[in-house]
């Protein structure tokens, strides 16, 4: 999963939601599955992106999506799943056995 303007469908710097096989998304789809992946609830978006909780619950009724806020799941996705473009998610998994 990536959230970039570095793709024919984004226009104007507003990043697209691209899934690991790089289709475009839909808006509200992709942000359901970037949270999953980042563990994190509407609540914590709203933290993280220093938007209201009204305002991001409307992103999920279909209210555009600032590119600030895209941008904040961006980077986040990146320092969580460095390896988000990686088709097998056992190589994002830790044994904490081997952790010393």
């Amino acid at each position: 999963m990536k959230i970039t303007t570095d793709h024919e469908a984004s226009c104007f710097g507003q990043p697209v939601i691209l899934d690991d096989a790089g289709n475009v998304m839909e808006c509200i789809p992709g942000l359901q599955t970037a949270l999953l992946r980042l563990g994190w609830d509407r609540c914590a978006l709203a933290l993280h992106t220093n938007y209201s909780r009204r305002t991001v619950e409307g992103w999920f009724v279909g209210r555009p999506v600032p590119a600030s806020a895209l941008n904040v799941l961006s980077d986040a996705l990146r320092v969580k799943c460095p390896y988000a473009n990686s088709r097998n998610d056992k190589e994002l998994e830790v044994d904490e056995s081997e952790v010393s």
